[in-house]
């Protein structure tokens, strides 16, 4: 019923996951892998700001930890956890 002789689609009704019932990814764009590397990024920020929340934390419970290393802060963090 078009008045054009032929219409040129990316994806037809014959192969369309909403036809077909299949679960497909047309990703033109990028959209997935942007919205992974973000969701990586948040993570690795999070990390960070529980290392600076702990190292805050150790320092305001242990004695003499402005001469402690990061990882005498953790270990010594563990011990007061464990007890």
């Amino acid at each position: 019923m078009s008045t054009l002789p032929s219409i040129s689609v990316e994806i037809c009704g014959a192969c369309h996951p909403f036809y077909t019932g299949q679960r497909r990814f047309v990703d033109t764009e990028k959209r997935i892998d942007k919205f992974n590397r973000k969701m990586i990024l948040a993570e690795e920020k999070k990390k960070a700001a529980d290392k600076i929340k702990i190292s805050k934390k150790i320092q305001k419970k242990a004695p003499g930890s402005k001469d402690m290393s990061v990882k005498e802060m953790l270990e010594h963090i563990k011990k007061e956890e464990g007890q």
